[in-house]
Order: structure tokens, then sequence, then C-alpha cells
């Protein structure tokens, strides 16, 4: 049977026992019920296949133990919700970083789309995770670089992901851009022991060419040794010309990465 909705399953469970209604149950909560009392390895499909839109609907999040995804080696999410003013979403009153990628050790394939990186930025974002992420090879971030928290820990996962082949940063427009001054800039220690000796290709979209964007991209061009192609493709024409003639400056660290500039 082919499988399109992974809530399709929850049907084929009608023997499993239920767990105790709450006084206020949650959306679809005696399906989750369901998902928290299957094989380890039926979660990791139905995890691989829901979005996080779906997921805290049902509140899966809540009642699904994250300890059984360890083998998930592709994962693809996003948060579809106002992160500002929704402050029920939560994976624990730890770091959501380390919790998160805690739950994930065998990731080899991880796309953060829409608004996950700055819900898992919300709390503490340590500089390395306690455990690298050794199989991850391919990562897609959406990320608002005017954000601070964001690419801190957009940093913190690179740093933690010593074979990374490929890399995507998909910049993310914000609906209330923080007023001038008030944004904190990273500081250079914060790019510190950051090297990626693995990277090959990097692929950075939907940027306006501000400097916290231009000094990410210094940065990744400075620390791949082994790098490529780099594909850069702004938001907009706007200041075009003068974008790649500063990408063209930055010192690459590796002798053959050639730059590829795309129009909008």
């Amino acid at each position: 049977m082919e499988i399109h909705n992974p809530l399709q399953l929850l049907p084929l469970m009608s023997n499993m026992k239920l767990k105790e209604q709450p006084k206020v149950p949650c959306q679809m909560e005696t399906e989750v019920d369901r998902i928290s009392n299957l094989p380890g390895h039926i979660i990791d499909k139905i995890l691989s296949l829901v979005t996080l839109r779906d997921a805290v609907r049902t509140c899966i999040l809540s009642s699904v133990n994250f300890e059984k995804t360890f083998l998930l080696s592709t994962v693809s999410i996003g948060l579809y919700v106002n992160i500002g003013n929704d402050h029920e979403l939560t994976l624990g009153t730890t770091s959501k970083l380390i919790k998160f990628f805690a739950s994930l050790p065998s990731i080899q394939r991880l796309e953060i789309q829409s608004f996950f990186l700055k819900f898992l930025a919300a709390d503490m974002v340590p500089r390395r995770l306690p455990s690298a992420c050794m199989d991850l090879n391919y990562l897609s971030l959406r990320i608002y670089f005017n954000d601070m928290d964001e690419c801190l820990a957009a940093l913190c996962i690179l740093r933690s992901s010593p074979c990374l082949l490929e890399l995507e940063l998909l910049a993310r427009p914000d609906e209330q851009p923080a007023p001038k001054g008030v944004a904190k800039n990273l500081q250079e220690e914060d790019y510190q022991n950051c090297f990626f000796t693995q990277l090959r290709f990097v692929k950075i979209a939907g940027i306006f060419g501000v400097p916290r964007e231009l000094n990410f991209i210094n940065f990744l061009l400075a620390n791949s040794p082994m790098l490529e192609r780099m594909t850069v493709k702004p938001a907009t024409q706007d200041g075009g010309w003068e974008m790649l003639k500063e990408l063209l400056r930055f010192r690459r660290a590796s002798v053959h990465a050639e730059i590829i500039y795309l129009d909008p």
C-alpha cells in the first residue's frame, strides 16, 4: 500500500490500547497516542513524512518520544506558525538544538525549513553540539540573517557537522525587521573554530547583500579548503553588480573554488 499521508497508518492500529483521555484533549489525540505505541521503525517512517505543521496541530511533538527516532537518515522539517506568540511549542526545558539533534544521531540529509531554525534558536544556543553529526552530509537551512540567534544556531549546527559535503542557505525575509541600531552583530570569535574540511558545494539564495549575509559568505569561503563551487542567487537585481564585486574580493581557502552568480 502506497502511503501519501502518514496519518493513513492510524486506522490500521484499531486494536491498540489508547491512553486515558485528558480533560481537554487536543485534536486527534487518540491517533497520536497510537503513534506513541508503535514500533520504533514505524515511528521513524511517520516522522520522516509528516510536516511539523501537522505535528503541532495533532500534538505529535508532545506525545511522541523522540528517543525512538535514532534510525532516521533523512528529515525535512518546517514550522509555519507565529513563533514569537506561541509559547507552548517546545521540545523540553533543555536546549532545543541539543534535544532535537540528540534524537537524530544517524541523520544524513536535513532540511530545516520555514521558521523552524528560529524555533530551535529560541533558548540557549551552544557553540557546538555535545555529539557531532558524523553522518550528516547535506544540510539546507532557511535562515533570517538579521537574527543573531538564528545565525548562532546555524553556526552551532555547522561546527557540529564535520562531514558536511553540501550546504544550502535560503535567506528568509522577516515580517517585522528589527529597528535600526537594535540588532546585535556577530563578533569575530563567533566564527572561530569552524572549519569545513569536506564541504564541496554551497548554494545561497534570496540574499540582499547586507553586511551580515556577506560576512557569512566570507566566513564559508575562508574556511572551506575543499570547496568546488558556491552558487549565489540574490533576491533582487538592485545592487547586484556591487554584490558580485564584493564576492569576488573575498579570500578563498580553496584554490579550485568558483563562484557562480545567478540573476534573481
